[in-house]
């Protein structure tokens, strides 16, 4: 027992039983070497072999720790004791280890006391949060993110990914997809993808290499950058074959694990439905979806995007624009979100030389998703500002603090 709970007051009083035991008309008694438990209608209370009875504290019998109230009656249930939380099970005996209380984990040290924060045990690291509740899932803790399995495992986070680009035309430069690659190959990642300029069937195809041995604890990264349709659409196949927003959605649901998508087109902001729409965007059919054509890598008819195809807890998501704005470039440099983005997590294009990750505002080596978005905002607006345009980053969800990149 901890030395916090061995100060706990322990009264003998000279009578045989409780006050309110006293009372009662009926009475069992389970005798011990020591002493006897009393049951009086649904209660308990422990008598010593001298008579006594432990009041307002702990008490050890047969090397099992009890906790009793002012009365001397048996407590069950959680308590808490100076400041520490103990659990006490439907006998009363004070639990120590895993327990399972109303379906939640809580762990108990050799002491009984209620665990907190980041422990290990047993070899494996887990979470309980301050209510001492096991966590799982994807966890940001402190200044960093961690996914612990359905057990409450810690599990190691592996990051993939993949540089998409459709840079035909002068207003796509290939300047974005060097930049982003260099953005990921500069990270401990452990495979880095390039693949410009191909048809929506390679690309389907080259998603499904890449992300189909994912597991939930891993952070797959998409960054798209191409032209873009008023009705939500992504210009990415270098045949002239678009995704929705719908459709790309639905194909990066089929793998496991986190997705970072950062899409750098004009009105990209439709994904994640923010801005407002553009009063020139043409009315959206409603076609049924081919599922053999969506397979063999091909859309048919008009699909047009629904807003907020990613508004989903599977995505994190920075587009370069609102959904009724366009997202601008600069010749030899590259499109603004891009630049920033790059410039946000270590990467300067125009130099092609690494710099200190200007988005980490707080030097602590890591960049979250809320920290690229802050830093990247104004700068882009600024930039488009100064050629009369409009710009505005995008992001879902918003002030999240997932690290997306690391110094």
């Amino acid at each position: 027992m901890s030395s916090v709970a061995l100060l706990s007051l322990v009264a003998t009083l000279p009578v045989n039983n409780p006050v309110s035991a006293q009372e009662s008309s009926s009475q069992a008694t389970y005798s011990k070497s020591s002493g006897s438990w009393i049951k009086s209608g649904s209660r308990w209370w422990y008598k010593h072999s001298d008579g006594s009875y432990t009041t307002n504290g702990w008490g050890k019998i047969g090397g099992t720790w009890y906790y009793f109230d002012s009365e001397g009656w048996m407590k069950t249930g959680w308590i808490k004791e100076y400041g520490n939380w103990y659990y006490l099970d439907d006998s009363s005996a004070m639990k120590t280890g895993w327990c399972r209380v109303s379906g939640i984990w809580y762990y108990l040290n050799t002491s009984g006391v209620m665990q907190t924060g980041l422990q290990t045990i047993g070899g494996n690291e887990y979470y309980l949060n301050t209510s001492g509740a096991m966590q799982t899932g994807w966890q940001n803790i402190g200044d960093d993110t961690y996914f612990f399995a359905s057990s409450g495992a810690r599990q190691t986070i592996n990051r993939r990914a993949l540089v998409l680009g459709e840079t035909s035309t002068r207003a796509v430069p290939i300047e974005d997809v060097n930049a982003m690659e260099k953005v990921f190959s500069n990270q401990n990642f452990s495979e880095v993808v390039r693949f410009p300029d191909k048809t929506k069937a390679e690309i389907i195809a080259k998603m499904q290499e890449l992300f189909k041995s994912s597991s939930e604890s891993d952070v797959n990264y998409l960054y798209l950058t191409c032209h873009g349709g008023r009705d939500g659409r992504i210009y990415l196949g270098s045949d002239g074959l678009t995704f929705s927003g719908w459709e790309l959605a639905s194909i990066l649901k089929q793998y496991k694990g986190k997705f970072v998508v950062m899409l750098d087109c004009c009105y990209s902001g439709t994904i994640i439905d923010v801005g407002e729409s553009d009063e020139k965007v043409a009315s959206k059919s409603e076609e049924k979806f081919d599922e053999q054509a969506f397979l063999a890598g091909f859309s048919t008819g008009n699909l047009a995007s629904k807003n907020g195809e990613m508004l989903d807890s599977k995505f994190l998501v920075l587009c370069a624009s609102w959904k009724g704005e366009k997202s601008y470039s600069l010749v030899g440099i590259g499109s603004l979100a891009t630049r920033y983005w790059a410039m946000g997590t270590g990467w300067d294009s125009l130099q092609n030389r690494m710099i200190s990750p200007m988005a980490d505002t707080n030097t602590n080596g890591k960049i979250t998703l809320e920290e690229l978005y802050q830093y990247s905002y104004p700068l882009v607006l600024e930039a488009a500002s100064s050629s009369n345009k409009k710009q505005h980053v995008s992001v879902y969800p918003e002030n999240s603090q997932f690290v997306l990149f690391q110094k």
